[in-house]
């Protein structure tokens, strides 16, 4: 019976240990956030703001673990890992729409103009109902919308400045619906691969084109491999997610939550920040190291991509949030 009764006890004490601390008690709530992008991307000045923050409002009841760079694994990684509890935070981006399929809808290409229109999405009605919906397909709670800055489409062989151009051509894609679809709509032929592939897959001739923005075309280096960069009309400038288990937020004491919530403000604040500067600094050194800028015939894309738009925000019931979209662009 003593023995069976220590046992008891041993098991008792390692399932304490497992779960988060109370900020009554002494033991501090330690946080693991991850990401799958380079150090040097604002992502990472984004997370080092909410460590920053979030240790500093909690008076240092609550530490924040970092592991950038795929440390952790890609993004699918550590969206699996938020769900099962060894991650607690993460940044959602093209695989988050096999969680939360509404996310196909801010990553239809050229829908998003600009980082300005990113901003009134993000933060006005599209972005509430994002977040909501999220929320319910997949269970991850928002505390808010990094960027991405903008992108365009990078080739190696040709530049692209019609939808004919990209005929047949291999182009590199997140793993995403949406964007596949629309790829394929515009001719080309999308080729999903992790973020961190995308240097060696262009070296290599695995793909013929990425559509990166222009922050990670430069920090990544991965313009060692192109040539040519398209411009005027951007392809993606959508919102990315800061997203958590929203279990894991509820069973936080609501000062945590606070914490939590205000500490994801000031990140989100820091690193879009950070996403304007350094994407205009980005541009001045591609075109320095001899990347060819091409404008885009934006109206002959837009004539194709609109009724791809309307077609998947049918196929995944989200007129609505389409709507909202195009109306914070107007």
């Amino acid at each position: 019976m003593k023995r069976w009764l220590g046992v008891a006890m041993a098991l008792a004490v390692l399932c304490t240990g497992l779960l988060p601390a109370s900020t009554g008690a002494q033991q501090k709530l330690v946080l693991k956030f991850a990401h799958h992008a380079p150090v040097t991307f604002p992502y990472h000045d984004g997370v080092l703001k909410f460590k920053e923050a979030l240790e500093k409002i909690s008076a240092g009841k609550v530490e924040v673990q970092v592991f950038g760079g795929a440390q952790l694994g890609g993004e699918r990684d550590i969206l699996e890992g938020i769900r099962l509890g060894t991650v607690h935070f993460g940044i959602g981006a093209g695989a988050l729409a096999n969680f939360a399929p509404v996310y196909n809808i801010v990553q239809l290409p050229f829908l998003i103009k600009d980082q300005t229109h990113m901003g009134k999405v993000a933060d006005g009605p599209a972005g509430r109902l994002l977040s909501r919906r999220i929320e319910e397909q997949s269970g991850f709670k928002v505390l808010g919308y990094f960027s991405t800055g903008d992108s365009g489409i990078q080739t190696v062989k040709a530049p692209v400045r019609t939808p004919d151009d990209l005929r047949g051509v291999k182009v590199r894609v997140m793993e995403n619906q949406a964007l596949i679809e629309s790829l394929r709509g515009l001719g080309a032929s999308p080729t999903p691969i992790p973020f961190p592939e995308v240097y060696t897959s262009l070296k290599q001739g695995v793909v013929e084109g990425a559509t990166i923005d222009f922050t990670a075309l430069w920090t990544t280096k991965v313009y060692e491999t192109v040539k040519y960069m398209t411009v005027g009309l951007n392809f993606l400038a959508e919102p990315r997610p800061v997203v958590m288990s929203a279990k894991f937020f509820a069973a936080q004491p609501k000062d945590v939550q606070g914490w939590i919530q205000q500490a994801a403000h000031e990140a989100v604040r820091l690193e879009r920040g950070i996403f304007l500067e350094r994407q205009n600094k980005a541009k001045e050194e591609l075109k320095a190291k001899g990347i060819q800028f091409v404008e885009l015939d934006g109206k002959a894309f837009l004539d194709r991509m609109k009724p791809i738009w309307q077609k998947v925000a049918r196929d995944f019931k989200a007129e609505d949030l389409l709507d909202e979209v195009i109306k914070a662009g107007q």
